[in-house]
């Protein structure tokens, strides 16, 4: 029993004897990166390398972060001197509007002639985006809606959104080119007749702005505009359908009615010819 002990310590004691020896073999890693980027912020961070002997690594710099697509990895081979810093630095991207806010993590990875990963944490914080539609109405309630109106007729302007008293930049360009600044929700009596243009900028503290460009028109006169009910439609088209079938019906009886005369005349033709001969 007690050879088996001083067996299972020896083997504990080489094991732990390798480990200290690989931990010791491994370069020292650190790595700096800034604790929160922005949008519009250049993701980045620098690191060094230092190690007890001179030794060839292959490693890989990454960045991971939440909810956007891995980078493949860029594997670098450097030679490292005893007690010489090396020094990197590596760039992910900008941060932009699709990123969404989330952790991060700046790494190394050291893949040869050891396996190791270094990492160190850091945050990506981004505006969220909010819901803004223009509506266009024929009435201040804005129960009808159209993008087409009368000359002469009024036209109200409003907006529905989920978020509350955004602050809207808008321009009207009317249809001779002449543009003016409008606030939203209003309303204009439809003068000229043409198309006109509204282009708008939303934003709200703490939300990313929006630009949105729509368009409306105004024409002359009650347009006769005729407009077919689906259920009157669907039955339009059922009836169509009837007569083209009925339609077909009959073409088939005069083509075989046709074709019983032709092979008639043919029989009456030949006993003639027999009776004939």
């Amino acid at each position: 029993m007690g050879a088996k002990l001083i067996k299972k310590f020896i083997f504990m004691f080489f094991i732990l004897f390798l480990f200290v020896n690989l931990v010791n073999a491994m370069p020292l890693v650190d790595i700096k990166v800034k604790s929160t980027f922005y949008e519009g912020d250049v993701i980045n961070f620098s690191y060094s390398l230092l190690s007890q002997q001179n030794e060839s690594i292959k490693y890989s710099a990454n960045v991971d972060c939440e909810g956007s697509p891995e980078v493949l990895l860029e594997i670098q081979e450097i030679n490292l001197k005893e007690n010489e810093l090396f020094f990197g630095e590596y760039f992910y991207g900008v941060v932009n509007e699709d990123m969404k806010s989330g952790n991060c993590f700046a790494s190394i990875l050291i893949l040869e002639p050891y396996e190791a990963e270094f990492a160190e944490s850091f945050k990506v914080i981004t505006l969220p985006a909010f819901d803004f539609t223009p509506l266009f109405c024929k009435d201040s309630l804005c129960t009808e809606k159209s993008k087409v109106f009368i000359q002469g007729e009024e036209i109200y302007l409003d907006y529905l959104s989920d978020i509350t008293n955004p602050f809207i930049e808008a321009t009207l360009i009317l249809p001779d080119d002449k543009a003016e600044s409008i606030t939203i929700p209003t309303s204009m009596n439809a003068e000229q007749i043409g198309t006109y243009n509204l282009e708008i900028i939303v934003s709200k503290e703490g939300y990313r702005d929006i630009s949105l460009s729509e368009q409306f028109g105004v024409i002359e006169g009650d347009a006769d505009i005729s407009y077919v009910d689906s259920k009157e439609f669907d039955s339009l088209a059922k009836s169509n359908l009837i007569y083209y079938l009925i339609g077909g019906i009959i073409l088939l009886i005069l083509l075989i009615i046709f074709a019983l005369i032709i092979i008639k005349r043919r029989k009456v033709n030949m006993s003639t010819q027999k009776s004939n001969s």
